[in-house]
């Protein structure tokens, strides 16, 4: 049985009343929604994925497998459940998703990537360990206390696929894998991925 969840926090400043009742509304119509209490920018993106891995470790208990994407991105979910189904097989705690290796951090912020400015006091070496991006994410769920036990304890990064998936996963010794079907690319369209999403959900 599948179940979905949106994850977000609060609009900026607090100061949109009119998306928090469209967030209110959609929470009282579908019961999808969870939202926290940091304020939904960017730079708080390791906070939501750390909550994902809290609520998920917390009241999924009846879960096998986690799957995290973003809402912009088209996943066919029986698909994924297949990988992590042929990846079990041979692995007890493991991460599937796109690996990227020998990643050095943005040290500018006037760059072309200057959003992932990483100060070398958040991150003092010059590469990042090995790490899975967070477009597209599948865990056993007993890999996902794992990680938010971890996430709890290690001195974090902002940048929460390389905080997670990488320092994380690195200090507990779990295996980043690859499959055909967990690589992604993000939708021009968004609404069009949203209502895929939601259309795959209720099904």
């Amino acid at each position: 049985m599948l179940g979905c969840c949106f994850f977000l926090g609060q609009p900026p400043n607090n100061s949109d009343s009119q998306l928090q009742a469209r967030i209110d509304n959609e929470a009282r119509v579908f019961g999808d929604i969870v939202q926290e209490s940091f304020e939904d920018v960017y730079h708080n993106i390791r906070l939501k994925a750390v909550a994902m891995l809290k609520w998920a470790s917390t009241f999924c208990q009846q879960a096998k497998y986690v799957i995290r994407t973003d809402d912009d991105v088209d996943v066919i979910f029986p698909k994924l459940v297949d990988a992590l189904e042929r990846q079990s097989a041979t692995h007890e705690h493991f991460i599937l998703g796109r690996t990227n290796v020998n990643r050095i951090p943005i040290r500018s912020r006037n760059v072309a990537n200057g959003k992932y400015y990483v100060s070398y006091d958040e991150y003092p070496e010059k590469t990042y360990p090995p790490f899975a991006f967070g477009g597209l994410l599948g865990y056993p769920l007993s890999t996902v206390k794992l990680l938010y036990l971890a996430a709890l304890r290690l001195r974090p990064v902002w940048l929460d696929d390389v905080f997670i998936t990488g320092i994380c996963a690195h200090k507990l010794n779990i295996n980043l894998l690859s499959d055909p079907s967990f690589t992604f690319a993000h939708l021009d369209n968004h609404s069009q991925a949203q209502s895929k999403i939601q259309s795959q959900k209720r099904t």
